[in-house]
């Protein structure tokens, strides 16, 4: 996947069914497990974002047309930001169990 240099060939390679996005979240996922010794990720979605890679991939067949301008992105959210069912702790033992109640406006946006 390092293959590509911008959203934009990575876009061009979802419509051309040259990749999928469950095949691109997957390679993060792996990049993910291989440096997790630095320790940059508090918590991992897996399911969900397979789940929504997978609907993606699904949208991409059926109708290509009103996908977003960030369609195929993969994305991270940093633990400062509140993401609905989600936990956030902003790396602090006094928040590690509270569970956002509501997504903040960039992660509305961005899905």
């Amino acid at each position: 996947m390092s293959r590509f240099g911008s959203l934009l060939s990575v876009q061009a390679a979802l419509l051309k069914g040259e990749v999928t996005c469950c095949q691109l979240v997957e390679y993060y996922l792996d990049r993910i497990q291989k440096t997790r010794h630095l320790n940059a990720y508090i918590e991992i979605w897996e399911q969900e974002a397979m789940q929504k890679a997978r609907a993606l991939d699904h949208r991409i067949k059926v109708d290509s047309s009103n996908l977003g301008r960030l369609f195929g992105a993969v994305l991270s959210i940093k633990d400062t930001i509140c993401y609905k069912g989600h936990y956030v702790t902003a790396s602090s033992r006094i928040l590690e169990n509270y569970l956002a109640s509501y997504s903040a406006t960039v992660v509305e946006r961005l899905m």
